[in-house]
């Protein structure tokens, strides 16, 4: 074999080489920029659904998003700075608590351990309903006494990625107890 023929071959093999890395670059960046979108493309986007009517008075927490949330910790942060596991503090409910004699609820929710809310879906945080002999506004009472508790949400999507928390705080309603 002559000089320029294996000089030749050298200059393809060089190429070759080349070529091999650019598009073992290409695909790295390929895959990286995948993973990246197949995370952001289930990442939850969690919502809190607040009404207050005559007849019953909530908070639903919403996933808005295209990934299930994993719930880990939802907190009522009072208006004293307290921080709480339910909306109302089981003290508001004793004898002399400012919910024993303006209703009876008939049920309450909480979360006590982490939760899963499916894309599109939401789970109840609070609901109130009162009895149907009951004929004053209680949504009215509860507003008033919910004004400016924050809602605190912490959450991960199903690659375990933690954001930040969420929070909502309700606002001050327009109704009087």
């Amino acid at each position: 074999m002559s000089t320029g023929s294996r000089s030749r071959i050298d200059w393809i093999a060089l190429t070759a080489a080349l070529i091999s890395f650019c598009a073992l670059v290409v695909s790295v960046i390929t895959l990286m920029r995948d993973a990246e979108d197949r995370r952001l493309s289930v990442r939850p986007i969690p919502d809190i659904a607040y009404f207050h009517r005559i007849k019953d008075f909530g908070i639903d927490l919403r996933n808005h998003g295209l990934g299930p949330m994993l719930v880990s910790e939802v907190a009522f942060v009072q208006p004293d700075g307290t921080v709480t596991a339910r909306l109302f503090p089981k003290s508001h409910f004793s004898a002399t608590g400012p919910l024993a004699t303006v209703f009876d609820p008939v049920f309450m929710v909480r979360i006590d351990t982490v939760s899963t809310i499916a894309a599109g879906e939401e789970i109840n945080l609070a609901r109130y309903d009162y009895k149907a002999q009951q004929t004053r506004n209680f949504a009215a009472c509860l507003e008033e006494l919910a004004t400016g508790i924050v809602i605190r949400v912490r959450y991960t999507d199903i690659y375990g990625s933690a954001f930040m928390p969420f929070t909502y705080e309700i606002p001050s309603g327009t109704q009087t107890c």
